[in-house]
């Protein structure tokens, strides 16, 4: 288990003016805050994984495939996703309404990270699972 020592703050370095963020810095640091900001919340990654696993849901599918959820927090959390542009609403006119959620193509793009996420998840030792961080 190798610390890695070039991300350690020393006192010699805390004191130094070369820790001031360059703009680059500063705004690589506002769109990471921003990414995140869209995916907070509990429902919210576990709605997307549900979506990466499937092209196509209904809502009642989700429902059910999202445990503890209820419909008011899933509408909620979807359309939230939706106006992210991260999921893709389509309302069927039918009688009853059949409505489908689908990731947008730009909501695909956050599969590999999702990959990264449940791999480094699937890593946690079962008495890490139930715990409360």
């Amino acid at each position: 288990m190798g610390i890695r020592t070039d991300l350690l703050v020393t006192e010699e370095i805390a004191e130094s003016s070369d820790l001031r963020a360059t703009p680059f810095e500063f705004e690589r640091a506002k769109r990471v805050e921003a990414a995140l900001s869209i995916l907070e919340g509990k429902w919210k990654i576990v709605i997307l994984n549900r979506l990466f696993a499937r092209p196509v849901w209904r809502f009642s599918e989700l429902e059910r495939a999202v445990p503890g959820i209820s419909q008011r927090m899933l509408s909620q959390q979807l359309r939230l996703l939706e106006k992210c542009e991260l999921v893709k609403r389509t309302v069927h006119p039918q009688f009853p309404p059949k409505v489908e959620y689908e990731l947008t193509e730009f909501g695909k793009t956050l599969c590999p990270a999702m990959k990264t996420l449940v791999d480094w998840a699937m890593t946690f030792p079962k008495t890490r699972e139930t715990s409360r961080y």
